[in-house]
């Protein structure tokens, strides 16, 4: 059994397939990749590429086995086993932890101690400084970063770069094609630039931010903040006097419970719990420019009777409609 992951819609279907978590599925027939059989991905950044970071989108590690055909970055299986649903917060971990597995650690790029500092630099590079005011950084495709401690920072850059910092006013920042980071603790920061990125940061005052087609941002913890920008983008942040912002084509923003959410772009949507406050924009897209341009933009609080918690809206004739979840999918 092969260890893959997988992306789904919000009932748990792909290409129409219901699936159900800890069930295990045969493919009677031929196993071909985009025509029949069971798909998965053995990178869990490459599971971006088909379910982009909507809320509405839901990712999973699965078992494939049996026959398999393999093309470009997904692989199709005779048999399927929904292990476990991790999140999109699990699949940019998953992500950093694959970069980290085919990284070909040395001596010389591991530090250990107070105010330590590591450096790795090529393809499969990999950096891990651990100790107060500890420093990391790799640069090079398959590229991986990991500091651990207080005031840690991360860095990696390049094609599947990885970038994980844990620890009190923690910052992990990972640049390039299929990025990830993510930054664990109080005034953790977490930063991801590049198509299907994805970045996570956990702790109070946190904040995270993607910038990218197909981007993702999550933020939790108290005053903690999410910014993601690119078309299909999107940007969750949970805890009282948290924002998230969301910016881009059919991009989604959520909010917790006295927080705000922002969505800038051409149908856009957002949510919130109750007490949380919506930031919708009506747009139109000029053709001869290329570009798209605001004509309206309207504020509403989540009270729960006319603007629903947890119910995502988008703004139509300057009225806050709720938005049919098929538009985005």
């Amino acid at each position: 059994m092969k260890k893959l992951y997988k992306g789904f819609d919000k009932d748990l279907k792909c290409r129409d397939f219901q699936y159900e978590i800890g069930k295990e599925y045969t493919h009677a027939g031929k196993v071909k990749c985009c025509e029949s059989g069971f798909h998965a991905c053995e990178n869990p950044m490459d599971v971006l590429e088909y379910y982009p970071p909507y809320k509405t989108s839901r990712f999973c590690e699965v078992e494939g086995d049996g026959q398999e055909d393999k093309e470009g970055n997904k692989s199709c299986f005779e048999r399927i086993k929904i292990v476990a649903e991790i999140g999109l917060t699990g699949l940019i971990q998953a992500g950093i932890k694959f970069c980290f597995n085919r990284v070909k650690w040395t001596d010389k790029t591991s530090a250990t101690g107070d105010c330590s500092g590591a450096s790795a630099t090529g393809n499969c590079s990999g950096a891990s400084a651990t100790g107060d005011c500890s420093g990391a950084s790799a640069t090079g495709d398959c590229s991986g970063a990991s500091a651990t401690g207080y005031k840690s920072g991360a860095s990696a850059t390049g094609d599947y770069s990885g970038a994980s910092a844990t620890g009190n006013c923690s910052g992990a920042s990972a640049t390039g094609y299929k990025s990830g980071a993510s930054a664990t603790g109080y005034c953790s920061g977490a930063s991801a630039t590049g198509y299907c990125s994805g970045a996570s940061a956990t702790g109070n005052c946190s904040g995270a931010s993607a910038t990218g087609d197909c981007s993702g941002a999550s933020a939790t913890g108290y005053k903690s903040g999410a910014s993601a920008t690119g078309d299909y983008s999107g940007a969750s942040a949970t805890g009282n006097c948290s924002g998230a912002s969301a910016t881009g084509y059919k991009s989604g923003a959520s909010a917790g419970k006295g927080s705000v959410a922002i969505s800038v772009g051409r149908k856009t949507r957002a949510k919130g719990a109750i007490g949380s406050w919506l930031v919708l924009t009506e747009c139109h897209h000029d053709k001869e420019k290329d570009e798209d341009f605001i004509d309206l933009v309207r504020v509403v609080k989540v009270d729960g009777k006319i603007i629903k918690a947890d119910t995502w809206y988008t703004l139509k004739n300057g009225k806050f409609v709720k938005a049919k979840l098929e538009d985005y999918e």
